[in-house]
This record gives C-alpha cells, structure tokens and sequence, in this order.
C-alpha cells in the first residue's frame, strides 16, 4: 500500500507545481479503491498520503473531506458515460428542440403574441445565417444585441408611420 502512496505523492509534485488532486486521484482511483476494500479508514488513507509526504499546495496535509470529495467524483465519473458534443460542435437533442418551438413560433411561457414576436425579434434562422461567420461567442453576443435594438427601433419607427 505504502508504494501506492508514493506514486501518488509523486505525481502531486508536477515540474512547475502543484498537480490538482482530482486529476491525481483519477489516475490513481485503484490504489483508493483497493485501499477501501482491504478496510481502510478515509483517516487512514490520509495518513498513508501525509506519512510518504503528501501535501497540499502550501505544505499542509490533506484532509479526509477532500480526498474522499475527490475519489467519489472520480468513481462517480468512471461509472456515468461522458457526455461530451460531438466534435462537429452540434448542439444537443433538447437545445435543437428548443430551438424548433422558438422558430415555428411555440409559446414559451412568454405573453407576447407570436406576431409581436415577429415584429419585435429577429428570427432565429436569420440570427444563426448572419452570425455564421462570426468567430467568437463574444463578438456573435455584440452582434446578437445590436441586431435586437435594431429590430425594436425599427419596429417603434413602422409604429410612428402608422
């Protein structure tokens, strides 16, 4: 057990710092999981690691709280499947569904009038094909924004003419 632990002191002590424990953890989750079924103590873990010279970033010795935080999110994360977006950057299921509704002009809980909300916002399709080309999620934000004034200045000036 003792050599266990000296792999993972190790491997908190990076070339330039302190490694996160959660990242060690992970790669570490069958020492702490072998550790826990011979009947160890989350206490006991804790001094294995502090006794070959585990420690935090500042010198101190861990506690139980975050070791044990850290081993169960680490099994917690073997056991439920990544759910990552598909390297095309799609959007997933309930997002595209969302978006459906808005477009063919679905209530959401909103009180303006499916016509009110033609007129005062541009429409989802239009906002996707004129940010297409925009890089950064900040600068499609800006552009988002000013297309939403410009739609509501428009929309106040069709009501003076009438």
């Amino acid at each position: 057990m003792m050599i266990g632990a000296k792999r993972i002191a190790a491997a908190l002590k990076g070339p330039v710092g302190q490694i996160k424990l959660a990242r060690v953890v992970s790669q570490h989750i069958a020492w702490f999981e072998d550790a826990r079924s011979q009947g160890m103590t989350w206490d006991q873990i804790v001094a294995a690691l502090t006794a070959v010279g585990a420690t935090r970033a500042d010198g101190t010795p861990f506690t139980r709280g975050p070791v044990s935080s850290a081993v169960w999110r680490a099994e917690k994360a073997i056991s439920r499947p990544k759910s990552r977006r598909p390297a095309g950057g799609t959007t997933s299921a309930p997002a595209k569904q969302r978006v459906r509704r808005q477009e063919s002009g679905a209530s959401s809980g909103s009180k303006i009038s499916d016509r009110e909300r033609g007129q005062n916002e541009v429409s989802t399709k239009e906002q996707r094909a004129i940010t297409a080309g925009v890089q950064t999620n900040s600068d499609r934000g800006a552009l988002l924004r000013l297309m939403k004034r410009a739609g509501k200045q428009r929309t106040s000036a069709d009501d003076d003419k009438e």
